[in-house]
């Protein structure tokens, strides 16, 4: 069963907000989000845009560094 990791950061008014990504349960060695493809994620095409992509892979990799920070003190 996954715990909830203890950084809960306020994501209010930022990119992670506007971009719908949403924190799942998450362990100590693995970070869970989602993000959907929407009007805010896509390519007039449809498809996921990759500069979308790479704003969650950043998030997430922010969000478990914190918690990685943390779990050390």
């Amino acid at each position: 069963m996954m715990e909830e990791t203890t950084c809960k950061p306020d994501y209010s008014n930022s990119m992670a907000e506007h971009l719908g990504i949403r924190f799942l349960p998450s362990t100590e060695d693995a970070v869970h989000a989602e993000m959907p493809v929407d009007h805010r994620t896509s390519q007039p095409f449809g498809m996921l845009n990759g500069g979308a992509s790479l704003a969650l892979a950043e998030i997430v990799a922010g969000h478990g560094s914190v918690n990685f920070i943390l779990k050390k003190k």
